[in-house]
């Protein structure tokens, strides 16, 4: 692993959960393989009002 980042803490009272979310980079050796319909432009991504969505707005706010 290149880096990782912490994102932010973040409650979930749905599930009664406190997560804890971070960002991390890999090498470019290790490969991940998204199909052509996974591929989503970050200007298009629309955070939703619950659990991760939080973390993916601020990690979104992060990149500018």
């Amino acid at each position: 692993m290149r880096s990782l980042n912490y994102v932010g803490l973040y409650p979930f009272f749905k599930y009664n959960q406190l997560l804890i979310i971070y960002h991390g980079q890999i090498d470019k050796r290790a490969a991940i393989i998204l199909q052509a319909d996974e591929k989503v432009l970050m200007k298009e991504i629309q955070p939703w009002d619950s659990g991760t969505g939080h973390a993916l707005r601020d990690w979104l706010n992060s990149k500018g």
